[in-house]
């Protein structure tokens, strides 16, 4: 990891597996903020700075994608 903000995401996202919470992800030189579940299978893998994301909104960019840690600029929980 390169930084405290870095270790403390991954940290959240290894937690947020079995938790499966939303939260609004606004990525390093991207002005889009995306709503969805993002994760870190409990399973080791290679790259321990990728992390699965299940995109809710916006609906043009639904899916599951693999994005990379240390390209988070803010990470935050939605409330119900």
């Amino acid at each position: 990891m390169e930084n405290a903000d870095h270790q403390k995401y991954y940290e959240i996202l290894v937690n947020n597996h079995e938790k499966g919470e939303t939260y609004s992800i606004k990525f390093r030189d991207n002005p889009q903020v995306y709503t969805g579940i993002p994760m870190i299978p409990r399973v080791p893998t290679k790259n321990e700075n990728k992390f699965i994301f299940k995109i809710l909104s916006p609906e043009k960019y639904k899916g599951i994608q693999e994005k990379s840690i240390k390209d988070i600029e803010n990470l935050e929980k939605k409330t119900v």
